[in-house]
């Protein structure tokens, strides 16, 4: 009996591990509470320890629904993934703000940010929302792709090295008042 309860309870716990129904869509403004969930979730797992506790509070404060209800109003540089019915994870994109030196890359993109919840990591929706980004750039001539990832953030390091992405620059951002290295990664 113990064995089969056991069992039991791994399927169970498996079958709400894995994904359901997988998709990417374009953002709308009934889902900014969602995202600023999201947003909440992951900035304050990813980032605990690279950046300071009370700069982490403060940029969550300025994310929340009104924030994403007023973006996703006036852009359409948003896409969300889905598992099912839920949101766990989004991108934003457009042009490429910043041209690091010695690159010329004509019209480029750029993905500003690309998050998934803690939970959801691992599972394929970071991948999508990349590959979709891309997909949308393109559409506009936008085929080269700009990147910028904290230098302290190994899994962003390791998720765009891992498609294919070349670093080609180092910088500098200001999160309270401490300056935080940056990598630039380049897409062709």
């Amino acid at each position: 009996m113990y064995t089969l309860v056991v069992r039991v309870l791994r399927e169970l716990v498996m079958k709400r591990a894995l994904p359901t129904h997988l998709h990417v869509r374009p953002g709308k403004p009934n889902d900014a509470g969602a995202l600023a969930t999201v947003f909440a979730q992951t900035w304050s797992a990813t980032y605990q320890g690279i950046l300071n506790d009370v700069g982490i509070r403060r940029l969550l404060v300025t994310r929340r629904a009104t924030y994403w209800h007023r973006f996703l109003s006036h852009s359409d540089g948003l896409l969300v993934a889905l598992n099912g019915d839920e949101i766990v994870g989004y991108v934003t994109f457009g042009p490429a703000r910043t041209q690091p030196d010695g690159w010329d890359p004509g019209p480029a993109g750029e993905i500003y940010e690309l998050y998934v919840a803690p939970l959801h990591q691992g599972s394929g929706h970071g991948g999508r929302l990349f590959a979709a980004a891309r997909a949308e750039l393109a559409k506009d001539g936008r085929h080269r792709l700009l990147v910028w990832a904290l230098s302290e953030n190994t899994i962003a390091e390791d998720f765009y090295l891992g498609r294919g992405g070349n670093i080609v620059a180092t910088g500098k951002q200001r999160s309270g008042n401490r300056m935080c290295p940056t990598t630039a990664f380049i897409f062709t």
